[in-house]
C-alpha cells in the first residue's frame, strides 16, 4: 500500500459544537493479479476546541509535529473554522438527575419485561421437571447429581418464585447417599463380598460394543466402580433390575486403585451377584 495524497482539514463535530481535525488520504493497492487500484480513506485524527483561532493553531502543532521530518508537509485547510458552531449547555445537577432517573426507570422496565418472559419459560419447564437455570439447566430434576438435588430441596429462602418451586420439586428426588471418606478398600487381587449404594449409570459405545460403567459407594465412603459388556449377566441384572441409589449386593476382585471425579475409587472385575 502506497500514500499518493494527503491533506487535513478542519471541520465541526456531529452536533457542531467544537471544532475536530480530519484526514483525508488517497493510496494505491497492489493486486495480486498485478495492476493496483485507488483508495481514499477519510478520518478523524482529533478533537480541537469551540474557539475557531485556537483550533486552527492547534491543528496547525499537530500538522508540523506529526510530519516534523517530512520533506513536504501535507496541506491543512482551515476554512471548516469559519463555521458556526453552537455554545455548550452545562447541565445542571437537578437536569443529570432527572436524566438518571429515566435512564434507570427505562432500564427497569426493560429488565422486568425480561424477568417476566423469563420467568414464563421457566415454569414451563418446571412443568416437565426440567431445570430452569444455570450449569444443570434443561436436564431432569433427577438427573442433577444427589448433592445438587439436596442443595435446592434444602433452600429456606429464595430469590424468585422459580427458585422455591425448584426447591419444592428437587425434595421428593432427595436420597440419602453415603458420605464420601476417601477410604481404602481391600488389597489388589483380593475378592470381596460387597454392599454399597449404585450412584451413577452410564452407558458408552466401544469399538467393542455398548459397554456399562456403574460407581458405587459403601456405607464406610469407600468408591468403587465396575466397567464391562452390556451383554454380561451382571450388568444386563443391574440395568433390568437396580437404579440409581439402590442397594446391591455382590461379589467382585480388586483390580486396581485409581481416582475418578475428585475422589479415589476402587476398580473392580469379575462382579457376580449375591442377592
Amino acid at each position: 500500500m502506497h500514500t499518493t495524497y494527503r491533506h487535513y482539514y478542519i471541520t465541526t463535530g456531529a452536533s457542531a459544537k467544537l471544532y475536530t481535525l480530519r484526514c483525508h488520504e488517497r493510496f494505491t493497492v497492489s493486486l495480486p493479479a498485478g495492476g493496483v487500484r485507488q483508495h481514499e480513506t477519510d478520518y478523524h485524527i482529533k478533537t480541537l476546541c469551540a474557539d475557531s483561532d485556537r483550533a486552527i493553531k492547534k491543528a496547525h502543532e499537530y500538522v508540523d509535529t506529526k510530519h516534523a521530518d517530512d520533506e513536504t508537509k501535507p496541506k491543512l485547510m482551515t476554512e471548516g473554522a469559519k463555521e458556526k458552531t453552537y455554545k455548550i449547555t452545562h447541565r445542571s445537577p437537578e437536569m443529570i438527575e432527572r436524566i438518571r432517573t429515566r435512564k434507570a426507570f427505562s432500564e427497569g422496565i426493560r429488565k422486568g419485561l425480561a424477568f417476566k418472559k423469563w420467568t414464563i419459560e421457566a415454569h414451563k419447564k418446571l412443568d416437565d421437571e426440567i431445570v430452569p437455570f444455570g450449569y444443570w439447566k434443561d436436564i431432569k430434576i433427577e438427573e442433577m447429581p444427589m448433592k445438587n438435588i439436596q442443595y435446592f430441596a434444602s433452600l429456606t429462602e429464595y430469590k424468585s418464585e422459580i427458585h422455591k418451586r425448584l426447591s419444592d420439586l428437587c425434595k421428593p428426588h432427595c436420597k440419602d447417599v453415603f458420605e464420601d471418606r476417601n477410604k481404602h478398600f481391600a488389597n489388589i487381587n483380593e475378592k470381596k463380598n460387597i454392599k454399597a449404594m449404585i450412584v451413577k449409570i452410564d452407558r458408552y459405545e466401544t469399538d467393542y460394543g455398548v459397554h456399562t460403567s456403574v460407581h458405587y459407594i459403601t456405607e464406610q465412603g469407600q468408591r468403587l466402580k465396575t466397567f464391562g459388556s452390556c451383554t454380561t449377566a451382571f450388568n444386563r441384572a443391574l440395568v433390568d433390575d437396580y437404579s440409581v441409589y439402590d442397594m446391591i449386593e455382590f461379589e467382585a476382585t480388586v483390580k486396581e486403585h485409581k481416582a475418578f471425579e475428585t475422589y479415589k475409587s476402587t476398580k473392580l472385575i469379575r462382579p457376580k451377584l449375591t442377592k
